[in-house]
Formats: structure tokens, sequence, C-alpha cells
């Protein structure tokens, strides 16, 4: 399962052109791998396991949009 994330414009900045590139949603997503694979202290991990973020320009269009009205 995957889940589609989008950040605000002013995280996004021009680091997040490619979904690559975005280092927040690396950063985050690497929170999840360590989290699903037990290398958190005082977390269990979780089961099923923590999905990994996908970034979509459609919704943080929108997201952008929303928060500008």
């Amino acid at each position: 399962m995957l889940l589609t994330f989008a950040f605000p414009a002013c995280v996004l900045g021009s680091d997040c052109a490619q979904p690559s590139d975005c280092l927040a949603l690396e950063l985050h997503n690497q929170v999840r791998r360590d989290l699903n694979a037990g290398r958190l202290p005082n977390s269990p991990i979780p089961t099923p396991p923590v999905a990994m973020l996908v970034y979509d320009q459609a919704l943080a269009r929108t997201a952008h949009n929303w928060s500008a009205a």
C-alpha cells in the first residue's frame, strides 16, 4: 500500500520538482523504514508495516490552492 503525500508550498520549494529530489519526503520515509525494521527505540515493529509515502504533484497543488484561499 502506498500513501500519497503533499507538502505545503513553503516546504516544497524547487527541491521537490522531482519526487526523488524531495528531501523532506525522503527523510520522512527513512523514519518509516527505521520503524518497520525495529530500529526506533521504544517503538514496536508495526503490523502491518507502515506504508511509504509517495509525492503527488496534483495533491500538492490542491493543498497549496486550499491553503491560499
